[in-house]
């Protein structure tokens, strides 16, 4: 092989391996490409989930399919002709009013109209016709209640003042000392902020317009104060009412406080944990925590001294708890699949979602069985439903994107989805719970933040007593008064004796806070 041979043989050679090594590298380009692709499409899906979240539709049930269609596939318009209103059941409105106090009032003829017209006489009076019966609004009045208490002396010794026998009557004891605060009052307070959703400075500004001057953080500092010196006895001692359950549901949601201990900005995230009891329960409790972190440490104490079953999302913290079995969400699965098939209609995720669909559909049928009926007819039908779809899921290739982690969401906690199947106690889904927690999201949206950690503390605790007062049918604002009113003058009110006369299902408290109109 000659010189200029060996030359173009070896640029040849060099020429290969330079088309070689662009080769890979373009490869390795076209598999970036591609991943970066498939990231952005993810992101993109996320992007849009959050959107619909946040200014879609909530409402979490399927389109009926039964939709009249054109031969073009368009839906047909449907025009009712006539169409009446649903008539209301009969006696509604009187239903409505039986509970409130009857005022009387005499439309009176004017001096003419009682007049004859024929012979120009006054007629005689015959009696009175009913028309109807109607409400009317009276506004809530402030007064100022001076206080006084009564005394008396005997004079059975001599007239000498110091000798004599004197007696005073003992004032109630206020929620707060030296303030004009009275339980009606803070009660008021506290409803309008935990049941109604109205932040502080609203309540401010509408109790200006009732001629009563007063700041936002004197509200505030009223609210924390009966939260410590009263009521956090009594919700602690409903937690330990709440874990001798052998059902508990539970969820945790964000929350913002201000100024934290832990040296983290304002803008980090805390948590209020929710804790309740089954639907099944005699004695129903809607528990709630404040605290900085979502760690399982948390999760920990306030399930201390619980063994049973608890419906939670999969949420790693409620898990591997000695005696505590975690009851997956039906909802929770069927929601991922949900979004899936709303952007790219039927396929896989469209098939899950008839399944999770039967599921609930079989719930709904045995809703009013007892427990141990519930339990039969999910072995007899709902257990080969979740056999299929589980055998189904399992045997589809592996993929990527929202509906692999919808996917795998199932299939990871196929275990925990199953459990509802083994006692007719269990719910499907921990929608209970979700509800339960709604007033605390509301809150949050209305006055957005705490200032300190003792003013989220307070709000846990309040909203513990409201909750659990609307669940055992009491008016939550006479609850609190009630409270407010009695706890300052019991002579141990932080006893366990004590502390249970004033459960929202306790005799007494029944009797006074009961509400009126269900």
């Amino acid at each position: 092989m000659t010189e200029m041979e060996k030359q173009l043989l070896a640029t040849i050679n060099s020429l290969t391996d330079q088309i070689s090594a662009q080769t890979e590298q373009m490869d390795a380009q076209a598999m970036r490409l591609e991943e970066q692709a498939a990231m952005i499409k993810h992101l993109n899906e996320q992007v849009e989930s959050l959107l619909r979240k946040r200014y879609g539709t909530s409402s979490e049930k399927t389109p009926k399919k039964n939709a009249r269609l054109e031969g073009n596939g368009k839906k047909q318009a449907k025009v009712v002709q006539g169409a009446r209103p649903r008539p209301r059941p009969k006696g509604h409105k009187s239903a409505s009013m039986e509970h409130l106090d009857s005022v009387d009032t005499l439309i009176a003829l004017s001096e003419n109209e009682a007049m004859c017209e024929s012979c120009g006489q006054e007629m005689t009076p015959t009696g009175k016709k009913f028309i109807r019966s109607q409400v009317r609004f009276i506004p809530a009045r402030l007064v100022r209640e001076d206080l006084y208490v009564e005394t008396r002396k005997c004079s059975c010794h001599d007239d000498s003042i110091e000798s004599q026998p004197f007696a005073q009557a003992a004032p109630p004891k206020l929620p707060v000392q030296r303030s004009v605060a009275t339980p009606s009052l803070i009660a008021r307070i506290a409803y309008q902020k935990f049941d109604m959703g109205l932040p502080l400075y609203r309540q401010s500004r509408d109790w200006k317009q009732s001629g009563f001057r007063i700041e936002r953080r004197r509200m505030a500092g009223w609210l924390n104060i009966c939260s410590r010196d009263w009521l956090l006895p009594l919700h602690e001692a409903l937690r330990l009412e709440l874990v001798k359950n052998g059902v508990l549901h539970a969820d945790e949601t964000p929350y913002q406080i201000l100024d934290r201990s832990d040296g983290k900005p304002a803008t980090s995230e805390s948590r209020i944990w929710g804790l309740r009891t089954s639907k099944e329960a005699d004695r129903p409790i809607i528990w709630f925590h404040s605290n900085l972190t979502r760690k399982k440490e948390v999760a920990q104490s306030i399930l201390d001294g619980f063994q049973g079953y608890l419906l939670c999302d999969g949420y790693q913290a409620y898990r591997n708890i000695p005696g505590i079995t975690p009851v997956g969400c039906w909802a929770h699965a069927r929601r991922k699949f949900e979004e899936i098939a709303k952007e790219e209609g039927a396929g896989v995720a469209g098939k899950a979602l008839e399944f999770c669909n039967r599921i609930f559909s079989l719930e709904r049928k045995w809703g009013r069985l007892s427990p141990e009926e519930r339990l039969s007819k999910r072995q007899e039908e709902t257990l080969p439903v979740l056999i299929s779809f589980f055998n189904w899921l399992e045997g589809i290739q592996t993929m990527k994107g929202k509906l692999g982690l919808a996917v795998n969401y199932a299939i990871n906690y196929k275990e925990d989805l199953m459990v509802f199947t083994k006692d007719g106690r269990l719910e499907a889904s921990n929608n209970l719970m979700e509800g339960s927690i709604r007033p605390t999201v509301i809150g949050r949206k209305n006055f957005l933040f705490s200032q300190s950690e003792e003013g989220a503390e307070a709000n846990a605790v309040f909203y513990t007593l409201v909750e659990s007062a609307k669940a055992n049918g009491l008016d939550p604002q006479l609850y609190l008064a009630h409270l407010l009113e009695r706890l300052p003058n019991e002579d141990k009110p932080r006893s366990q004796e004590t502390l249970a006369k004033y459960f929202p299902w306790s005799m007494s408290v029944q009797e006074v806070c009961a509400r009126t109109c269900v």
